[in-house]
């Protein structure tokens, strides 16, 4: 994997630790699994939905340092999964992750960029390899 497609990878599991990191912040009086906290003027966190953004955002900064693809993809299908959750919860109004219709775009965000990332084929070109031994 390019380095610079490491370091998207980076940079987009910082937004998702970022926003986990916040989402634990605004719902810290909430019930864990309850109806959600707004962040702002954006999306809507529960503590669990929450600590599934950290896991995920973790993943994705692992994915990034290691530069392994598998785990970029992981970590992609991983927020898919957390926007499928969102879309359901909607639906039944069981809103398992607290999320809203902006959660679900941030979820599905990440998800399709890290799967972007994770799919690309893009190496670093020979020039740059050679140039750096």
């Amino acid at each position: 994997m390019s380095a610079s497609l490491r370091r998207a990878v980076l940079v987009l599991g910082v937004l998702g630790l970022v926003s986990g990191v916040a989402g634990l912040i605004y719902s810290a009086g909430e019930p864990f699994a309850g109806a959600g906290t707004r962040l702002g003027a954006f999306m809507s966190f529960n503590g669990l939905g929450a600590v599934v953004t950290l896991a995920l955002a973790v993943l994705s900064l692992v994915a990034g340092v290691a530069g392994r693809r598998p785990l970029v993809l992981a970590a992609g299908v991983g927020h898919l999964l957390g926007a499928l959750l969102v879309v359901v919860g909607l639906g039944l109004g069981v809103r398992l992750l607290g999320g809203n219709g902006s959660t679900l775009s941030y979820f599905l965000g990440l998800g399709f960029g890290l799967l972007a990332l994770g799919l690309s084929a893009a190496e670093e070109p020979r020039w740059q390899r050679e140039h750096a031994a």
